[in-house]
């Protein structure tokens, strides 16, 4: 299960590891170079993830200086004034923004180079698509929620054996409509133990031909 952009993680990995998954749920997922396809949809800075990347810098800076700068009520976009102990105490290590900077940087190019690189290799793979959406029926056409719809299904169509559903939810799906995910789960478990041979497929690593270094290899 992959949300957001675990979404593309949850396609590497299936890549990677075959023989361990038997289906794949991508909740609300993002789309491999997704900033730039929007872009080209809708105009330069549409799909731009520099807002993120821009807060995400400020946290790193504050937990680097510490002191006044993590007690300042500003700190609170990064962990909130009510978080729990644990939370506040993860949300103090610099470590922790440097990784979601690195992913930010890497999301919608080398990540998304490797996932093309992937070819159709995960193309059997039994899938469904869940696409948050305000009403849970097909949005108008031409209008920014439709777009998704249609890149969604696009993505359903990569596999083989792929769906998509839209739910009556925002981004956050597994907090608000557990049951939906739930509901995708179930359903991929009982069409491997009803047809465990057809879900299965072994590890590309190691066949004939297929070079793992390649495959992840960054493209610079």
């Amino acid at each position: 299960v992959g949300h957001s952009a675990g979404g593309i993680y949850a396609q590497l990995f299936a890549g990677r590891r075959r023989k361990d998954v038997v289906g794949l749920v991508l909740v609300d997922p993002s789309i491999i170079y997704q900033d730039k396809r929007m872009a080209t949809i809708f105009g330069a800075g549409a799909g731009s993830v520099a807002g993120i990347q821009a807060r995400v810098q400020r946290c790193l800076t504050a937990t680097l200086a510490g002191g006044a700068a993590v007690r300042d009520p500003v700190f609170n976009e990064c962990v909130a004034a009510n978080a729990s102990a644990e939370t506040r105490r993860e949300g103090l290590q610099p470590s922790l923004w440097r990784a979601q900077l690195s992913e930010i940087d890497t999301l919608f190019n080398q990540t998304s180079d490797q996932r093309v690189r992937l070819g159709g290799l995960i193309r059997d793979v039994p899938a469904i698509v869940l696409t948050a959406s305000r009403t849970g029926q097909p949005a108008a056409q031409g209008t920014p929620e439709r777009v998704w719809e249609g890149v969604h299904s696009a993505l359903a169509d990569e596999f083989s054996r792929g769906s998509q559903r839209l739910v009556k939810s925002g981004h956050l799906m597994m907090n608000e409509r557990p049951d939906a995910v739930a509901r995708a789960v179930s359903e991929l478990f009982d069409a491997y133990r009803a047809a465990p041979s057809r879900c299965s497929a072994p590890d590309m690593a190691g066949a004939a031909g297929f070079d793992e270094a390649a495959m992840w290899a960054a493209p610079w």
